[in-house]
């Protein structure tokens, strides 16, 4: 039996008129890339005023990171007060944006928990956030996630959030690792 992405050979022998002819054909299963979310769950985490929060996720799962998407849910008053960073297990580091410019309250809309809509960091969205408007969509982020692709993914993930105005405090309702990824 053959692991999956593992190279197999077939090999025939044929008789022809007494000569011996070799047939290899070799086959390479496709390489299989795979998708799960990994969640915080509700967190309902404060975001203290002039502070930086961490919160961490567990990822239990190995595999080599293909893509990942960063999915959150906050509440605060005045998101433009707000910066917020990914940390890899490995250490690597990801701004992904700096709302000085956001209007209107709150990162994502609806309930502050994994049921609201997040805001959606995703290298293949189509626009950065333009600023100005609401914190709510899907945006790329302002630095690429695509920096983490290639590494493992096992281990303790960090989101920081970085409130650098005072005034305004808020929770951090709930944040998501969107990982595609080849299994080892």
């Amino acid at each position: 039996m053959y692991a999956k992405g593992q190279s197999r050979r077939l090999a025939y022998l044929v008789l022809a008129a007494g000569v011996t002819l070799a047939i290899v054909l070799v086959s390479t299963a496709y390489a299989v890339t795979k998708a799960k979310t990994f969640s915080s769950g509700d967190l309902n985490r404060p975001l203290p005023d002039n502070a930086l929060a961490v919160s961490k996720l567990n990822v239990k799962k190995q595999g080599k990171i293909k893509d990942v998407d960063v999915r959150v849910r906050a509440d605060h008053a005045a998101p433009n007060d707000l910066v917020f960073a990914l940390r890899s297990p490995k250490g690597k580091y990801v701004k992904l944006q700096d709302f000085d410019d956001a209007t209107g309250p709150n990162i994502g809309t609806g309930p502050n928990s994994c049921d609201g809509t997040p805001y959606v960091f995703n290298d293949d969205a189509p626009t950065p956030f333009p600023g100005g408007v609401p914190a709510v969509g899907v945006f790329q982020p302002q630095f690429p996630l695509s920096k983490l692709d290639g590494s493992l993914m096992k281990g303790r993930w960090e989101l920081l959030v970085d409130d650098v105005n005072t005034g305004d405090a808020g929770t951090l309702g709930c944040w998501q690792l969107r990982i595609k990824y080849k299994p080892l």
